[in-house]
């Protein structure tokens, strides 16, 4: 198989492991806290992301030592880039950060009108992603850092008595 098809979709699977990983993890941890508040809802969600995804990605990079986990971001990203293009271009206002624009879109707060919300939707649809894959790649590639093969060391040359003898 190609190195690249082989690349591609080892890349595939890591970002399913990123997305649905992340969120799997995040469940079973986020049952301790239970927020009482959008914004308390909005720092689980960025916080348990965050940790959840970067900790897969270390664990995930010492078991199968592979590049790809290291680029597990561009995907999500270039999801994340198309809905930002998207919305740019869709924006009528005069600033996208001001007054319910894309900032609000993009850091969750839209999601204070409901998670029904459009703007909270783009949020936990494309946002969301963007981190965990940012997050997992992190993981990935500080884990490949920490984690380096112990070279061997230099066998020592003979000495002058060991090459006599042979």
């Amino acid at each position: 198989m190609p190195k690249v098809l082989r690349f591609g979709g080892t890349l595939i699977l890591h970002t399913i492991v990123a997305l649905l990983g992340t969120a799997v993890l995040e469940t079973a941890i986020g049952q301790a806290f239970r927020p009482h508040s959008i914004a308390a809802v909005l720092w689980k969600e960025w916080t348990l992301s965050l940790l959840c995804a970067g900790f897969i990605g270390f664990f995930m990079w010492r078991t199968w030592r592979g590049s790809a986990a290291k680029w597990v971001w561009v995907l999500p990203g270039v999801w994340f880039g198309l809905w930002l293009v998207l919305a740019l271009s869709a924006s009528h206002s005069p600033s996208v950060l001001v007054g319910g624009g894309l900032w609000d879109q993009f850091s969750g707060a839209a999601c204070d009108g409901g998670l029904r919300a459009s703007g909270c939707r783009n949020f936990l649809v494309f946002t969301i992603p963007f981190v965990r894959g940012v997050a997992y790649s992190i993981g990935a590639g500080f884990s490949s850092r920490v984690n380096k093969p112990k070279s061997q060391p230099a066998s020592e040359p003979l000495s002058k008595q060991d090459q006599s003898t042979s």
